[in-house]
């Protein structure tokens, strides 16, 4: 994939032809050459290149260049490129328009075969799954519908396969919907009911129809995934050492259909899962563990608020394992896995009782004698807290204390000596967060005490284990802007640790302003001015820093144009009506906020 050495030598053939060496005159296999270069380098632009490279190569053999006319390795190595590249909403067009002008050179040029055709449709198909909008699994169907139809015609000879049912089972697994898994489900039937070998359905495509149960939160979720967790085993016993075995990722997602489900039976499949894992961990299996990488990657590291999520059956999975641990004993790392697997489906979950589950399971798990806490353990809980002041209206005001204490209680512990308690930068945000949401008096104080101790604790490591973000600075921010103040003092003083965070922003080394936290500060000197004449000349002096910055969007200008006097918008703008529209704004004004696309949660 070394692009730039490839470029080179294409370079030293065309001086060497110009100087009459006729032997080095550039074909279009030297072409392809710097095709694959471009496929096979790490450039996220790779296949935006390629593609420029092709399109110059056809209009140099239209001129006359015949010699340079793309065959159809060419186009193959184009359209692999694209069906591997992360610009997805890229990959689709260009795609299906490579295909276009695939089909049209195989009636127009013998140098585009059936086969490349042929075999350009599954490409076409995956760079197509690789889309991100609401609708690419339905694309991806009906793509798939056409190759079928395509494929019966005999047209093209043989063009479907495994591999294109089951890039359509992944598409709808991960569809942003959640609503792909009765077609995966129903192509995955279609696969094991086919007669023919070159259907038939792989393990991968069994697991990623569980993973779209997996993710669905359906109430008959953990039905539908047992089903085709119970077909992936009867393949494997009928087929002894064949590849059908279930994994740990199989197990994993049918727990995941099971938990996310308080219908009648979830509970009790679980169950039934884990206790099979638990007798192939016992039989030497370590690759049986439950997962919270699983669990995050179905449901996402910010877990949509759900309120049937439960991990009941892993704690009783856990009380199990605690009893019998010297009579029947399993090794400490899963049940250190169980455990943490737990809290973090508690630290998640919004179930009312959430949190008292969270700290009861943590406190049993302080006090075994097989396990310790580890870090993810204790940012779990402060996610339990996070989620629950998140969620209500009028927050717990014990929830921000006993947030704060957790912490406090990481930090002397690291302080001892304990490196398996150090906070990192996930453990200070959410006790940030918290503070910030919590409206108590001294929320603001507290959360920015919060902010610095991270800021130092980052300059003495010099790690990222630790760095504030933007997001950090921000919930400080809405701390200042969200605390109520009952006097002129106290917004007076909520302003002035606005002002400092915000200075402490810009003096960093390591961060800088975007046009969500100047709107932050925006808000913080809307809400927390002590008179209109102080409001508009704070309004004044951070729209004008705005605008300096290129940081204006439709947000910022929006408050400022609705809070500024007349006489302000008049001398910043030139025009005090109001039919001016952000696009009327200089265009230097906007350059950076265009580029922003960091969002709160």
């Amino acid at each position: 994939g070394n692009v730039e050495r490839t470029e080179n030598v294409l370079k030293r053939m065309h001086e060497q032809y110009v100087a009459g060496v006729t032997s080095t005159k550039r074909t279009v296999v030297i072409y392809n050459a710097l095709l694959l270069a471009w496929l096979k380098s790490k450039d996220k632009d790779s296949a935006v290149k390629a593609q420029r490279l092709l399109d110059w190569m056809e209009e140099q053999a239209d001129n006359g260049m015949e010699e340079l006319r793309p065959n159809e390795i060419s186009y193959d190595l184009v359209m692999t490129a694209w069906s591997n590249s992360t610009r997805t909403r890229q990959s689709e067009t260009n795609a299906l328009e490579l295909l276009r002008r695939m089909e049209n050179y195989l009636k127009k040029h013998p140098i585009i075969s059936q086969n490349a055709v042929a075999s350009a449709y599954e490409k076409v198909l995956a760079a197509v799954a690789r889309g991100d909008k609401d609708d690419t699994h339905l694309k991806v169907f009906e793509l798939l519908k056409r190759i079928e139809t395509i494929h019966a015609s005999g047209s093209l000879g043989p063009i479907l396969n495994n591999l294109c049912y089951h890039i359509a089972i992944a598409a709808c697994a991960w569809a942003p919907t959640r609503d792909g898994e009765e077609l995966a489900e129903d192509l995955l039937q279609r696969m094991e009911l086919s007669l023919n070998d070159e259907f038939r359905p792989r393990k991968r495509s069994y697991e990623a129809t569980l993973a779209a149960w997996g993710r669905s939160f359906r109430a008959d979720a953990h039905v539908h995934a047992h089903s085709v967790l119970k077909k992936l085993e009867d393949r494997a016993a009928q087929e002894p050492d064949s590849p059908y075995e279930p994994t740990n990722k199989a197990f994993n997602f049918v727990i995941s259909a099971c938990i996310s489900s308080k219908a009648p039976g979830a509970a009790d499949i679980a169950r039934e899962v884990l206790d099979k894992m638990v007798a192939k961990r016992r039989n030497g299996d370590e690759t049986m563990r439950l997962s919270t990488g699983t669990f995050k990657l179905l449901f996402g590291n910010k877990f949509e608020k759900r309120d049937t999520i439960s991990a009941e059956p892993v704690e009783d999975l856990i009380h199990r394992l605690e009893r019998s641990f010297h009579d029947n004993p399993i090794d400490e790392e899963f049940l250190f896995d169980c455990y943490l697997y737990a809290l973090v489906v508690w630290g998640w979950s919004t179930e009312t009782d959430a949190v008292a589950r969270a700290e009861q399971l943590f406190e049993q798990m302080n006090a075994s004698r097989n396990v310790s806490p580890s870090l993810e353990c204790f940012n779990s809980i402060l996610h339990a807290y996070t989620n629950d002041i998140d969620r209500s209206k009028n927050p717990d005001k014990a929830i921000p204390i006993k947030a704060d204490e957790l912490l406090r209680n990481m930090e002397r512990e690291y302080a001892s000596g304990n490196s398996d308690w150090r906070p990192d930068s996930v453990s200070y945000d959410c006790v940030i967060e918290i503070w910030a949401k919590s409206r108590l008096p001294d929320a603001p104080e507290r959360a920015f005490q919060f902010l610095e101790r991270m800021d130092a604790s980052f300059k003495a490591f010099d790690s990222d284990h630790v760095k504030p973000s933007r997001s950090t600075y921000g919930m400080v921010l809405l701390a200042c802007a969200l605390t109520p103040a009952p006097d002129e003092a106290s917004k007076l003083h909520h302003f002035n640790i606005a002002v400092r965070t915000f200075n402490k922003l810009r003096e960093s080394e390591y961060c800088e302003p975007d046009r969500n936290l100047y709107n932050r500060l925006l808000m913080c000197a809307i809400y927390l001015a002590p008179d209109r004449k102080t409001q508009a000349k704070m309004t004044r002096h951070i729209f004008s820093l705005c605008c300096r910055t290129g940081h204006v969007d439709k947000r910022i200008f929006k408050h400022f144009w609705e809070n500024a006097p007349k006489a302000e918008r008049r001398q910043l703008l030139g025009r005090d009506d109001n039919d001016v529209k952000l696009s009327d704004l200089p265009e230097e004004w906007r350059t950076n906020a265009r580029k922003d696309r960091s969002t709160f949660v």
